[in-house]
């Protein structure tokens, strides 16, 4: 799984014109057991991205947007750039 979970992410949050996590895609992808544990692991970072709150009197879209992420960065270091990438997307439109 751990080799996975960039992947994982990348897939759960999907390439449409907007972010849509759709866990029928790890398990196609990945299998059922796998999948299930890396829906679980995509839905947690996720969580934690979105614990980090915008300040809206200090921050723009952008500094709140790279902020997010690099909390999330720093606790998954096993994230590679095209993860964060779509997470720094999903943050983003979640808050455009």
């Amino acid at each position: 799984m751990n080799g996975h979970k960039s992947e994982a992410i990348v897939l759960f949050l999907g390439s449409r014109s907007y972010p849509k996590p759709d866990p029928a895609r790890l398990i196609e992808r990945f299998g059922e057991t796998e999948g299930l544990d890396l829906v679980a692991y995509a839905q947690g970072v996720l969580t934690e991205l979105f614990k980090v709150l915008p300040n809206w009197e200090i921050d723009d879209l952008s500094a709140a947007t790279q902020r997010a992420v690099a909390v999330v960065a720093e606790n998954h270091p096993e994230l590679a750039p095209a993860a964060l990438a779509a997470l720094r997307w999903s943050y983003s439109f979640s808050y455009k």
